[in-house]
């Protein structure tokens, strides 16, 4: 499977394997101002394979558990 806006996508597994929780930490140093009066907005784009689809969730900045 391949999505030209992700590059290479492994295929979804064949088999139902349960629910699963996965909790992912990201963070950014260093960071480059573009523009002198405001501060760099950096996002994650976080894609999920479901019902045989690529599905963009709502996640809100600081949400946590």
């Amino acid at each position: 499977m391949s999505d030209p806006e992700m590059g290479w996508v492994p295929e979804p597994p064949t088999m139902t394997l349960g629910a699963s929780r996965v909790e992912l930490r990201v963070s950014c140093h260093g960071l480059l101002d573009r523009d002198t009066l405001t501060k760099p907005h950096p996002c994650v784009l976080l894609k999920l394979y479901s019902d045989e689809q690529w599905v963009e969730p709502c996640l809100l900045p600081g949400a946590g558990p």
